[in-house]
């Protein structure tokens, strides 16, 4: 356990409180003064990154994730001046998804840099953040399934337990850990009957298990191809009970073999017409403003490119083309300084955050585990020093 809490520690600990409004607690004023508090510790600590930016000046991740934040706090805060309510959302919840999404990218690096996020922090939050994960995974499906009536439904609970994944590589030296979190993470990523989760889930268990199978030698190699033959029988198993037992899987298997995608084709189409004959340049270039895709069409593009083509215009697509271009260097330089177990969980987690954009909204919505290892391997990366040994195997021992 923490030989001493510190504040990296209690950051998570809000967050994950945060996250348990309406299992722990009801919602209302406790989750939006925690909210708060985070927001502006977040604030603060990009501050710090504003005046002193010396200090952060190796780190391209942070240059490009900054300009996305001038983004949408330019766009944010115009429609909370200009913009009306649109649906259910307020006009300041634009912005509010942008900073909780993005800011928490510097206060990770900061909790790095100053050794409060190590690899031994890391593998002890992977337990915690799952044990949440589960919560919050039964906590959806109470709520959706009231909502809807229905005894199956589709649990966007399955993109969280994807974002863990990552973390699984830092439990090389504890196999027997490690894969008992990746059978559990891998169930409830079914479990969840979300395709783009499952598609993702299932590319990101392909990599950990190449990893393990490549960085392993001699009995332990051994070891590893016996456990991964225990989850893919696991998997199979499990995918052909839900095949002969569920109505529901099975017509979201026939849906994805017909290429349904759910009436996200039409919103494409729609959408990607819209924008082809805008006739208006400044559209064209600049956008419609924050949460244009709604006043367009009554809901989001289910697409991060489209929805910030509307919103944002050509300029913002290239500035989270940036982004992600910097995201991609960083992964393949890191050849050269991670160990090779490192870079395989950092190109893992590059793979689970540039897919999640392409079928689902993702970049104003990160979660927790993936802005704690963006920040913690840009830290890495911003250092850029031969054999950097970010992961403490004397501890695992």
């Amino acid at each position: 356990m923490f030989k001493k809490i510190n504040q990296c520690d209690i950051y998570v600990g809000l967050w994950c409180i945060y996250m348990l409004q309406d299992v722990l607690y009801p919602s209302g004023i406790i989750n939006q003064v925690l909210q708060l508090i985070m927001l502006l510790w977040g604030i603060t600590t990009l501050f710090r990154f504003m005046v002193d930016s010396k200090e952060y000046s190796y780190s391209p991740i942070l240059k490009a994730t900054f300009l996305l934040i001038v983004m949408y706090v330019i766009y944010g805060t115009i429609y909370i001046m200009f913009g009306n309510p649109t649906s259910n959302l307020d006009t300041s919840y634009y912005l509010q998804s942008a900073l909780n999404s993005l800011v928490p990218i510097f206060l990770f690096y900061e909790f790095t840099m100053n050794g409060k996020l190590t690899s031994d922090r890391i593998r002890i939050y992977l337990p915690i953040l799952l044990i949440v994960c589960i919560l919050l995974y039964y906590k959806t499906e109470n709520q959706m399934l009231l909502k809807k009536g229905g005894e199956e439904i589709t649990n966007n609970a399955g993109y969280f337990f994807v974002s863990l994944i990552p973390f699984l590589f830092f439990y090389l030296k504890r196999p027997i850990l490690q894969f008992a979190f990746f059978g559990v993470i891998l169930l409830y990523v079914f479990m969840g009957m979300k395709r783009g989760a499952i598609l993702i889930g299932v590319v990101g268990a392909i990599v950990f298990l190449y990893a393990n199978l490549k960085e392993s030698s001699g009995k332990k190699k051994i070891f590893f191809f016996l456990l991964t033959m225990i989850i893919i029988v696991g998997v199979s198993l499990y995918i052909n009970h839900m095949m002969n037992n569920s109505a529901y899987f099975m017509a979201r298997v026939e849906d994805t073999l017909e290429g349904n995608t759910s009436g996200r084709e039409d919103i494409y189409s729609g959408l990607w017409n819209i924008l082809r004959l805008e006739p208006r340049p400044f559209y064209f270039y600049f956008g419609r403003g924050a949460n244009s895709t709604l006043t367009i069409i009554g809901k989001v593009a289910h697409q991060d490119w489209l929805e910030t083509f509307c919103n944002n215009g050509l300029l913002g697509v290239i500035i989270l083309f940036v982004f992600f271009c910097k995201f991609a260097k960083s992964v393949w330089t890191s050849k050269l300084y991670f160990q090779r177990i490192m870079f395989y969980s950092f190109a893992t987690l590059f793979i689970i955050t540039f897919s999640k954009t392409l079928f689902s909204m993702s970049i104003q919505n990160l979660d927790l585990p993936i802005t704690m290892l963006l920040g913690y391997f840009a830290y890495w990366m911003s250092q850029q020093t031969d054999d950097i040994e970010i992961y403490d195997y004397e501890q695992e021992e």
